[in-house]
């Protein structure tokens, strides 16, 4: 089983940041910057790139044991 908990917790708080984000400005784009700018403070681009690298493997990996 790929541990990957941790790793959707942080991409589904940038979601919910997003979705926040939007809800104050009501402007897709400017909330697109917005979080993005929050997320990559929380985050360095090195890690959200770890983030998606794992994420592919882990989904890859449980697909092929089905």
């Amino acid at each position: 089983m790929c541990q990957s908990t941790f790793l959707f917790r942080q991409i589904k708080k940038a979601e919910l940041s997003f979705y926040l984000m939007k809800l104050a400005t009501s402007n897709y784009a400017l909330s697109m910057i917005l979080t993005r700018r929050a997320v990559l403070s929380m985050m360095p681009q090195y890690y959200l790139w770890e983030i998606k690298k794992k994420l592919k493997i882990c989904s890859y990996s449980e697909e092929n044991m089905e």
